[in-house]
């Protein structure tokens, strides 16, 4: 999931901007793995530490 969805009383959808923010570049850094730009190990430090950043252990993707 990407982001949470929270509803207030004039029916509008919140975003829940940090775990947005988080999920966005955990996928560009996904894709820079995945096409071999970057090595497991330099990747599982990055992920780390964008999960640090907005105070997550795990996010979903």
């Amino acid at each position: 999931m990407l982001y949470e969805m929270k509803f207030d009383n004039t029916k509008n959808i919140k975003l829940n901007e940090s775990i947005f923010n988080c999920s966005i570049k955990i996928a560009i850094l996904n894709k820079t793995f995945e096409e071999g730009f970057i090595k497991e190990e330099r990747y599982q430090k990055l992920k780390q530490n964008i999960l640090q950043e907005y105070n997550l252990s795990y996010i979903g993707i």
